[in-house]
């Protein structure tokens, strides 16, 4: 059903019922007579005849909506006024204006209730009330002659409400289209991708069925000359790795669920392949530094070692032939997390929100971004989180984290940093007793060096005086570095102290344990 094209019969239907009015308007006991209100109501029937036409083209029906209410009320004075019980020329006049007003109106049926309905029953009741006392006794006479408008009032309320609802439902209608429209598009976009990853998958599969017979031979060649070699090693975990690429193409090109996640020392996989970018880069620096907890992970190692490499080719490119990158790894609550750092050109902030997301290149001039977006997808569904940092020219940090496979074993340890020997054996011969982990350091120095070897939450109790340093100056140092439990151990008398709010505790030199 077009209702557009319903309103418009409509109102053509009361405009040509308006201009019908004309004789009756002009013509009064057969004379012509102009007196006001019959120019009122010639005005307002060309006005309301050219609003109605206008009506169908302008958006919006808010001066007409206006004209007909004004409109409506001249007539309720002209029908008060004017006419007799007998005449209601001009109370007719209200019944159809209100009508045509329902038509045009665009709003919903709560709005017309209460702008439009009480203006419409006012002027269809007060005409009712200044007539004749002896009408209001005649129920017969009054219907007859107030019916049309009664029905106009009720008539326009339907109309309202009938338009109201079908605003209602065509804009509910056309939200759900969208809806629907934008779930077609994604799950077409679904589609398409599944097509593109099926047909990597059956590339990959032939690559890989390809590739291992070759590396078989390889092998063979290469483990017999050699053994023994301190290359060996290296070149093993590096056919290793190859046939593990290989087994895990043939697993996606046949849509296996299989994997080989087990749970691997995440340290051991950086040495890995550090090893093998060393033999691969012999002119570039590659240095770490690893945690000495060994934080064991659930992870397939091919994968991770797939992603270590691909991430430091990538550092490398993006590097100067003289600038190092530095891996590090460390322990954050449930998670190993491991750092690649380098000082290379950075990355442009417009791609970096992108990176891990997109398939982008980073670095390469002719890359995809393939590496960066299956590294982040991979660490993301396994439970961990990947994230990339840079400033241009600066340089790039990627942090890891991965889900720990074993609690760490979270047991304190005491450090003493003491010149005094005589002190340290004290130390160390109460701690022993006491079933306590303590490493004594006669050196700020010595202590600074294996600072990468302990754990935050380190327990530290250093000497004020340290020859010629002193020990509250390294404790800011142990502090700056993210070491919270630091303590002094001296003769000095805690008030010395005070202002250092990075001193937890001040006691003596006789051991807490």
């Amino acid at each position: 059903m077009n209702w557009q094209k319903i309103r418009i019969s409509i109102l053509i239907f009361f405009t040509i019922v308006l201009c019908l009015q004309l004789p009756a308007t002009l013509y009064v006991n057969e004379k012509l007579t102009f007196d006001f209100i019959s120019i009122a109501r010639v005005f307002q029937l060309f006005f309301a005849l050219a609003l109605t036409i206008a009506s169908i083209n302008i958006p919006t029906r808010n001066f007409l909506n206006i004209f007909l209410q004004v409109a409506i009320l001249i007539q309720m004075i002209a029908a008060i006024k004017y006419e007799s019980q007998n005449e209601l020329v001009a109370y007719n006049f209200i019944a159809i204006l209100i009508l045509i007003s329902a038509i045009t109106f665009r709003e919903n049926l709560k709005r017309w209730l209460m702008s439009n309905f009480p203006i419409h029953l006012i002027a269809l009741s007060l005409p009712v009330v200044f007539k004749d006392n002896s009408l209001h006794s005649n129920l017969s006479l009054f219907f007859s002659n107030y019916l049309f408008g009664i029905f106009s009032l009720f008539v326009s309320v339907i109309i309202v409400a009938i338009y109201s609802a079908q605003e209602y439902f065509s804009t509910k209608l056309s939200q759900e289209l969208k809806e629907q429209e934008q779930r077609l598009k994604e799950e077409f976009e679904n589609i398409q991708k599944m097509k593109v990853q099926l047909e990597i998958g059956n590339i990959a599969s032939q690559v890989a069925h390809d590739i291992r017979s070759p590396l078989s031979a390889l092998e063979n060649i290469t483990m017999s000359h050699l053994v023994g070699s301190p290359d060996g090693a290296v070149a093993r975990e590096s056919i290793k790795r190859i046939k593990g690429i290989a087994n895990a193409l043939l697993n996606k090109g046949r849509s296996s669920t299989q994997n080989n996640i087990g749970t691997h020392d995440i340290n051991k996989l950086v040495k890995i392949t550090i090893e093998t970018k060393n033999i691969e880069f012999p002119s570039r620096k590659i240095n770490s530094d690893l945690t000495s907890i060994n934080p064991k992970v659930s992870v397939d190692d091919i994968q991770i070692e797939s992603i270590l490499s691909n991430l430091i080719n990538n550092s490398l490119e993006a590097s100067d032939k003289n600038s190092e990158v530095f891996i590090k790894s460390d322990v954050a609550g449930e998670f190993a997390v491991l750092s690649i750092i380098d000082k290379g050109r950075g990355i442009d902030p417009k791609l970096l929100s992108k990176l891990g997301k997109e398939k982008i290149s980073m670095n390469k001039k002719e890359g995809n971004g393939l590496g960066i977006y299956s590294a982040s997808q991979i660490i993301k569904n396994g439970g961990g989180d990947f994230e990339i940092t840079s400033q241009l020219n600066v340089g790039t940090t990627i942090i890891i984290k991965l889900p720990l496979a074993e609690k760490i074993d979270e047991k304190e340890t005491y450090i003493l940093l003491d010149d005094d020997e005589l002190v340290r054996i004290t130390w160390n011969s109460r701690a022993k007793k006491a079933g306590l982990n303590l490493l004594t350091y006669s050196t700020s120095e010595d202590l600074l060096k294996s600072l990468n070897q302990l754990p935050k939450n380190s327990i530290f109790y250093i000497d004020s005086e340290l020859g010629f340093e002193k020990g509250e100056a390294v404790a800011k140092q142990l502090f700056d570095k993210g070491y919270l439990n630091l303590c002094m151990s001296t003769g000095h008398s805690k008030e010395r102290f005070d202002h250092l709010n990075y001193i937890q505790k001040v006691i003596s030199k006789t051991p807490p344990f």
